[in-house]
This record gives structure tokens, sequence and C-alpha cells, in this order.
């Protein structure tokens, strides 16, 4: 995408790093990514389990709301999903850049970059 941002909505957001952490090589049916909604929603994966829930933004200021995910055990992946989930828990600001989303929390410590496509 030359010269523009991804849009937030209908974008697949790919994990890239999680709390400093560089996300785990996994088979595309599994790897952690977010899919934004109109209407405040999204889905994805944690790198285990499906998740979703809902999301206000106002301008940067981002809020997740309580999601719900599936319950299958991953033993592969150390605490990614969990890592993952607490960037969600944690945020309360996005920024879009081109093809790379990143999520801060109320210190303006990066959370989270996604890598759109």
């Amino acid at each position: 995408m030359p010269g523009g941002t991804r849009p937030l909505i209908g974008t697949y957001w790919k994990a890239t790093e999680i709390a400093g952490k560089a996300a785990p090589t996994q088979d595309a049916k599994r790897e952690a990514h977010l899919v934004f909604e109109a209407g405040g929603r999204f889905s994805g994966s944690d790198g285990c389990n499906g998740i979703s829930g809902t999301y206000e933004l106002k301008g940067d200021i981002v809020k997740f709301g309580a999601g719900i995910s599936t319950q299958k055990a991953c033993i592969d992946i150390g605490n990614f999903d969990a890592a993952l989930r607490g960037a969600l828990k944690g945020a309360t600001r996005l920024t879009i850049a081109a093809d790379r989303l990143e999520l801060f929390d109320a210190s303006a410590k990066r959370l989270a970059i996604f890598t759109g496509r």
C-alpha cells in the first residue's frame, strides 16, 4: 500500500511483537492477529485460541472491552497468548502509520506491534 495508511477496520493485523518479544512463527491458521469490524467489534487469535470482543475508539484513544476466547491448551508458544490478551487489556492508545498498528498503555509504553495486510 504505497504512500497510504491501512484502514483499521477490515485489515488483517498480524501480531509481530508483544511486550517487546517477537511473535512466534506459526501456521497461518494459528498466527496471532486481530481484525477490527465496524460497530466496535474485533475478532482474531491470540496465537492459540480464537478471541473476540468489543472496542471503543475516539481519535487515538482506544479501550478494549471484556473479550471471549476458546479454551484450547497450547504448549508451543510460551506465554505469548496471555501477553497479547494483556496488551489488549492495558491498551489506552492506538496508532497506525502505513501498515503498522501499535498499542500503547497510559504511560506511553508500547505494548504491541501489528503489521497489516
